[in-house]
């Protein structure tokens, strides 16, 4: 007759490092649904295992939202705040220094008869150009917004979740 207690240690000491990799997969993919995307969809907000503890009676993970910025953003909301105008950047070399390479370590170039440019295209009236869409002459006034607490969302949905995930994994483990 063969002993169900056999063994069991051994099998229940791995359940934590088991456990530890779908607790961190469980968490990442609660937080991107609760984060979603910030800056019109450029960034998403996920979560990522920052440090892991694994012990023979448990093991302590230690989750980080990334970008962390935004999450605090989404978790406590911003003040309000001064938007500037964007500014059109000109390019570093002008004059004399730019077509010369005989001077200050530049490359020689060709001297000779320049080539025919194509006329520049004509901007849009006014400073539509800039990509509001409406004239823009100073700061924008950006009344701030009310944070949405997704960090906290996700922890208060993650957490009998994980717990479910316990149980299955010593389950797993067990049996």
């Amino acid at each position: 007759m063969t002993n169900v207690l056999d063994g069991l240690t051994a099998k229940l000491s791995r359940v934590p490092a088991a456990y530890a990799d779908e607790a961190a997969a469980l968490f990442t993919v609660i937080a991107e649904r609760n984060g979603g995307l910030m800056i019109r969809g450029r960034y998403q907000l996920t979560a990522a295992e920052k440090k892991r503890y694994v012990y023979d009676q448990g093991c302590t993970l230690i989750m980080e939202g990334i970008p962390s910025g935004f999450w605090v953003w989404k978790e406590t909301g911003t003040s309000a705040h001064a938007i500037a105008v964007r500014r059109r950047h000109k390019a570093k070399t002008r004059g004399k220094r730019r077509g010369h390479g005989a001077t200050r370590g530049h490359a020689p170039t060709f001297t000779g008869r320049p080539a025919r440019r194509k006329p520049k295209p004509k901007r849009p009236p006014g400073r539509l150009y800039g990509g509001y869409g409406h004239p823009v002459m100073g700061p924008v006034r950006h009344p701030g917004t009310s944070g949405r607490r997704a960090w906290t969302r996700t922890v208060t949905e993650a957490t009998p979740k994980l717990a479910q995930a316990l149980e299955l994994a010593l389950a797993q483990a067990v049996g």
